[in-house]
Formats: C-alpha cells, sequence, structure tokens
C-alpha cells in the first residue's frame, strides 16, 4: 500500500480487481465508440487505459564488410532491437540509450527524431523507433538479454516482433539514411 496516509495508489487499486480509483465502487465495462473501457456506475470515472510507450533504437553495427544492426536475443531465443518500457517521467530518447546499455552493453547517442511511431495490432503500446549511432562501449549482453550480435541482412535471425521485421527491412532499405 501507498504510503499517503495509507491510502492505495491507482496502481494498486487497479490490481485489486474491477473498482473506481475516485470512489473505490465496482467498475463494468462500458463500451466507448467501439472500445470497451471501466466505468464506475456510481461516480462516472472511466478507465481510459492510457497506452505504454517503448523506445527502440535501431543501432547501426561497427562491421566494414557489411552493413549490419544491433540485435540481442530475448529469453524466448528470438531476437529483436534493444528495446524497453519507459520509465515514468523518462523521455523515449533516454529510454532508448538505457536499453541499449542494459540489453547490449554499449553506450549509443539517440537521434533527436524518431523515425517511425507504430502501434502493433491489438496492443495498447506505442513504440517509437530511434536512429542510434553507437558511441562507445563493447557488444555485452545484459541480464535481460540472453546475446547481442550484429547481424547484416543476409544472416537475420528470427526476429520476436513483426513490427521489429518491418522496421529492420526499412533500415536495409536505406529509408532512414535521409532523416
Amino acid at each position: 500500500m501507498s504510503d499517503s496516509a495509507n491510502q492505495p495508489n491507482v496502481a494498486e487499486l487497479k490490481a485489486a480487481g474491477p473498482y473506481c480509483v475516485q470512489c473505490g465502487s465496482k467498475t463494468h465495462k462500458h463500451d466507448f465508440e467501439g472500445i470497451m473501457h471501466s466505468k464506475c456506475g456510481v461516480c462516472g470515472w472511466v478507465d481510459w487505459e492510457a497506452p505504454m510507450f517503448v523506445a527502440v533504437a535501431v543501432v547501426e553495427g561497427k562491421r566494414t564488410d557489411k552493413r549490419t544492426i544491433v540485435l540481442v536475443q530475448r529469453a524466448n531465443k528470438k531476437w529483436c532491437m534493444p528495446a524497453g518500457f519507459l520509465n515514468t517521467g523518462e523521455h523515449p530518447c533516454a529510454a532508448a540509450a538505457r536499453e541499449t546499455k542494459e540489453e547490449g552493453g554499449m553506450t549509443i547517442t539517440v537521434g533527436e527524431l524518431p523515425v517511425r511511431i507504430l502501434t502493433p495490432p491489438g496492443k495498447n503500446q506505442n513504440l517509437i523507433f530511434y536512429r542510434a549511432e553507437t558511441s562507445d562501449g563493447v557488444l555485452q549482453h545484459g541480464s535481460d538479454a540472453l546475446d547481442v550480435k550484429e547481424f547484416a541482412e543476409d544472416e537475420l535471425p528470427e526476429i520476436a516482433f513483426p513490427l521489429h521485421v518491418t522496421v529492420i527491412k526499412q533500415f536495409f532499405a536505406g529509408e532512414f539514411d535521409r532523416q
């Protein structure tokens, strides 16, 4: 329980079940223009379920024989670009840099503007893809990655997420070189 006069916080109330975070009454699902949200029948509060933001680093590798992209291996043995959820108050560029350091051991310089903002079908997430350059460090996987490597286009392993596949293809097609 949160320490503010022993009052539960929003996350604690949501975790406790379908109860209103404003008055504590039971909520029910309500259709708002085709999207189901929890609504309190007593005070009218609606849980709009804000999307989760994920920062993704599109990092070009250092190999000189071929163009490569840096990928990390997840626990499911599939690969993806360094990525992770933003912490409260964290800028997406900082999150992309943090996740790349945590998962791949590299310090990166992140572009100021995202190269893509995409939403996975059926997910309440926004993926923010940033072009990044390595500035320091060596490829060394962190605690939440099994491995980290550079891959050329003809060497790509199985990719974990469909939107990562899309962006990796765009990277190798040179679509981010002009930005």
